[in-house]
C-alpha cells in the first residue's frame, strides 16, 4: 500500500479538479493539485458512484492510480498504484478509458496501443478501502472471447447493470457485454459494426453516454477520411433483451 507521503504536491495533474457542489454557486476553485510519482501521464479521471474515491489513468505508463477522497474537504490521499506487468497484473498496456458498475463492485478499463492488440479487463472492487484486484480473463482483440477492432479506446456500464459498451477505434465498432451482477463477468452478446451505414467511413475514438431510462445508446464520432471530414452522434435504440 502506497502512503500519503508518496506524493509531491506539484501543480501538474488536476486542474480545476475540486467543483464547488452547491445550489448557490457554478465556478470552479482551485483548491489543490497532484503529482504521482512514476505517472507522468495521466490521461483519464473517475470518481467513484459512492464518492469516496477516485481512480486516475496513465496511458503512457500503463498504470492506475486509486486515491482515498475526502468527501467534505475534496482532498485526495493515493492509497494503491496498479502497473502493468507488476504483481500479476495485465491488461493495462496503454489504459485509455475506464468506468465502475453503478453498483459500485466493478471497475472496467480498456486499453490500446493501436500497432498492438488491444485489451479489456475487469477488477473487483473493495468497498471499504477502493483498492482493485484484478479478475481474469482477460480480454483481448481477436481472442475466445469474442471478435474486436484493433483500438478499444472506450468503456460504459449501464445504469442498470446490465451491459458494458466498449468503443473501438479506428473502424466505429461497439462491442455489447452482458454483465453478471454478482461476479461482474462479462459475456460478448453483440458487436456493432455499422458505422458505413449511415455513411461514415470510421469513428475515431468513439466516446458513449446512456440515457437515464437505459432506452438509447449516443456515439459521438469523428470521421476524418475523404476530402471532407465530419463529427456528430450515432443513435442506437438499446434492445432490452439483451439485458436479461
Amino acid at each position: 500500500m502506497t502512503t500519503h507521503n508518496q506524493i509531491n504536491t506539484l501543480k501538474y495533474f488536476v486542474l480545476c479538479f475540486l467543483l464547488i457542489l452547491s445550489s448557490h454557486a457554478v465556478a470552479l476553485n482551485l483548491i489543490d493539485s497532484y503529482q504521482i510519482d512514476g505517472l507522468p501521464s495521466a490521461n483519464s479521471i473517475l470518481i467513484s458512484p459512492d464518492d469516496r474515491f477516485v481512480y486516475v489513468t496513465s496511458r503512457y505508463d500503463d498504470a492506475l492510480a486509486v486515491f482515498q477522497r475526502n468527501v467534505e474537504t475534496g482532498q485526495l490521499n493515493l492509497i494503491q498504484v496498479l502497473k502493468n506487468g507488476n504483481d500479476g497484473i495485465d491488461g493495462l498496456d496503454g489504459v485509455m478509458s475506464i468506468a465502475i458498475s453503478p453498483d459500485n463492485q466493478y471497475l472496467y478499463a480498456v486499453s490500446c496501443w493501436f500497432e498492438q492488440q488491444s485489451t479489456f479487463v475487469v477488477f473487483q472492487r473493495d468497498l471499504n478501502s477502493g483498492e482493485l484486484t484484478f479478475i481474469p480473463p482477460l480480454f483481448r482483440e481477436g481472442d475466445k472471447h469474442g471478435t474486436f477492432s484493433p483500438g478499444m479506446c472506450s468503456v460504459m456500464v449501464s445504469s442498470d447493470n446490465q451491459n458494458v459498451y466498449v468503443g473501438d477505434y479506428p473502424f466505429g465498432g461497439i462491442t455489447i457485454f452482458k454483465r453478471e451482477s454478482d461476479t461482474g463477468q462479462l459475456t460478448v452478446v453483440q458487436i456493432k459494426e455499422d458505422a458505413l451505414e449511415v455513411g461514415i467511413n470510421e469513428l475515431f475514438f468513439p466516446l458513449m453516454a446512456i440515457s437515464p431510462n437505459n432506452r438509447h445508446v449516443y456515439v459521438s464520432f469523428y470521421d476524418q477520411t475523404g476530402t471532407n471530414a465530419a463529427g456528430g452522434v450515432v443513435f442506437y435504440t438499446r434492445d432490452l433483451g439483451l439485458a436479461n
